[in-house]
Formats: structure tokens, sequence, C-alpha cells
């Protein structure tokens, strides 16, 4: 019982103050090691190196919906000063800023995968994901 839990958490180096565990994984990803997963069982690293393509997918297609759509809503507000189509557009802008983006992403999942099951909810491949 309490000896395994005793005997693992020095093995992990749990056992040592938060801040001298600190100092020691920061000189070990100083040299590369990152240490390793315990889900996985493999170097952290590895893991993140593998999922680097699809994160930068990820992040360039949301740039680009971004751009696409702040473009023009940017520009239909400078003409429409004051109107309808600038009130939106601030309030749109002003939500994006309040909400987190793992909040939006939440709420979009729930929307279009959930809720309209327009597309999938997890997973990487065509277009649709």
């Amino acid at each position: 019982g309490t000896a395994l839990i005793d005997q693992t958490r020095a093995a992990m180096g749990l056992d040592k103050p938060v801040w001298m565990q600190y100092l020691i994984f920061a000189g070990h990803a100083l040299t590369g090691d990152f240490g390793n997963s315990y889900r996985w069982q493999m170097p952290a690293l590895d893991l993140v190196l593998d999922r680097l393509p699809a994160t930068i997918a990820l992040a360039l297609s949301a740039l680009l919906f971004s751009i696409l759509l702040a473009v023009p809503l940017g520009v239909l507000s400078a003409v429409h000063r004051g109107g309808w189509i600038d009130r939106i557009a601030k309030g749109f802008a002003m939500l994006g800023q309040a909400m987190p983006g793992f909040w939006v992403g939440l709420l979009l999942i729930l929307v279009f995968s959930v809720h309209l099951n327009w597309l999938p909810a997890f997973g990487a491949g065509g277009i649709s994901h």
C-alpha cells in the first residue's frame, strides 16, 4: 500500500519540493528531454512533434477563416458607420474578445457536431474535419 506509493513518488521525484521538481524539469528540457508521457509510455517531445503538423494546419485554417470574416465585416462597418452592420460587427468582435478560445471551440463543436450533425466532432481527414 503506502510503501509502494512512497516508492513510486521517490522514483518520479515527487517527494522533492515543487521548486526543485521544476528546476530538474527545466534542466532536462534545456537538453531536449521533456520527460515521458505516463499515459502513452513514450517521450513527450515525440508526442508533441507527431501532432505538430495537424496543429499548424488548424491554426492556419483558423487564421484564414478569421481574415475572410474580419476584413469584409471591417469594410462594411467602415462604410456603414453607426448602422446596424457596424453594431453587429462590433458586438461580434466584443464577444470574440470576451470569450476564451477553448469555450468558443466547445460551443462550435456542440452546435455543428452534436446538434446539427454537419461536421465530425474530432479527427483529422478531409475538409469536413
